[in-house]
């Protein structure tokens, strides 16, 4: 046990300092040369790291074991591991990007959706995912003149942190640390501002179970909690990147939750709905979300983890 965790430690440093030097490196990358490394940088990873290979193909048969062939699902993976290194281009390249740029090479898609949510006063939750390139995308949302609030985890490594804190200064986004998140996001909703909630990873033992791709997942609570306190809406917003290079960012109407006197069925079902937004862009865009996440790991009692995880 204690070789695998060393094992499993080694695996995210290298990973850490292999993005942390990628970002530095960002400045180089805005042309042909960028365009060319980020598949080439997927496809290594992908040979190079058997161990997540395994966890995304496992996460991969979860979803669309009874849709697709093991020859789709095997060239899916191959499909995900190239954007994933388009992905960290484009993360690499943010920074260095002039608001004139990123004007050029974002689209924005429904926000007509986000006007309509922020009219009632009462900011807008938005719920997202790990998909696209969302540092890229969300600098655009804010050139458009909206306040735009992120809850992020502190990170133990503090090359990754310095990467992560550059690409989200020059967005100009707000951050909320995932410390006693729900209270500031309430804050920040009061003043007519938008709160982003990524749920799409596991939330362990105090999460809340809800189908994803049919399988209970344990889902973070914080979106829900925080509509309830403050009445705002839930608008799903997901980024990708098209097969040009250019950014897009989807905002898709509120989502239709129900507050009742039984919070805690209203908990599950507003969950579900919102799961049920994010496994609709996963399956509008399968390569781009981030498989190698150990979603189904937490099991409710009596289950056991999911295979692979």
């Amino acid at each position: 046990m204690a070789g695998g965790k060393w094992i499993g430690r080694a695996r995210e440093w290298a990973g850490y300092r292999a993005l942390s030097c990628i970002a530095k490196a960002g400045v180089f990358l805005r042309g042909p040369l960028g365009d060319a490394l980020g598949p080439r940088l997927g496809d290594a990873a992908r040979i190079l790291s058997p161990h997540y290979r395994h966890l995304v193909l496992a996460n991969m048969r979860q979803a669309f074991g009874r849709e697709k062939s093991e020859a789709e699902i095997q060239a899916l993976m191959r499909s995900f591991y190239r954007h994933m290194g388009r992905a960290v281009i484009g993360f690499a390249r943010g920074p260095h990007l002039s608001d004139e740029q990123i004007k050029r090479l974002v689209f924005v898609q429904g926000v007509e959706h986000l006007d309509r949510a922020l009219s009632a006063r009462k900011g807008a939750i938005i719920v997202s995912a790990h998909m696209g390139c969302w540092e890229v995308a969300v600098r655009r949302v804010v050139l458009e003149g909206y306040r735009m609030n992120g809850i992020v985890r502190t990170q133990a490594d503090a090359a990754l942190a310095g990467a992560l804190n550059r690409s989200r200064s020059t967005a100009r986004l707000g951050i909320i640390p995932k410390s006693g998140a729900v209270a500031a996001a309430v804050e920040r909703l009061a003043r007519n501002e938008c709160v982003i909630f990524v749920v799409d990873e596991n939330a362990g033992s105090r999460g809340v179970f809800a189908p994803f791709f049919g399988k209970l997942a344990s889902t973070a609570a914080g979106p829900v909690v925080a509509a309830a306190r403050s009445g705002a809406p839930i608008v799903p917003a997901f980024a990708f990147v098209k097969p040009d290079g250019s950014h897009g960012i989807e905002i898709l109407p509120s989502l239709d939750v129900r507050f009742s006197d039984d919070f805690q069925e209203d908990l599950v079902h507003n969950t579900t709905l919102i799961n049920r937004a994010i496994e609709d862009a996963i399956r509008r865009h399968p390569e781009q979300w981030l498989w190698a996440l150990k979603r189904w790991r937490t099991r409710p009692p009596g289950e056991t983890a999911a295979g692979g995880q």
